[in-house]
């Protein structure tokens, strides 16, 4: 055991068919105790790249609006 890990930790590598990606991720992470870590270099190529970018500018929006809101002082519901 490292002086920098609380307990044993042991690497595995899985392949898992396009199809059942999502569902295996979702069941592997409902654990607390797994960590992933993406094999593939170029994670810009993604299928959900876009989707993610859309959501961080949504957040940065939201951010934005709260700021000045609390700026104001006005209260949100």
């Amino acid at each position: 055991m490292s002086i920098f890990r609380s307990a044993e930790m042991k690497f595995f590598t899985i392949h898992v068919p396009k199809e059942d990606t999502y569902g295996v991720v979702e069941r592997l992470a409902s654990h607390n105790f797994v960590q992933f870590i993406d094999a593939n270099s170029n994670a810009f190529h993604r299928p959900y790249t876009n989707s993610l970018k859309r959501c961080e500018e949504v957040l940065n929006k939201l951010k934005i609006l709260f700021s000045k809101v609390h700026k104001e002082g006005l209260d949100l519901p």
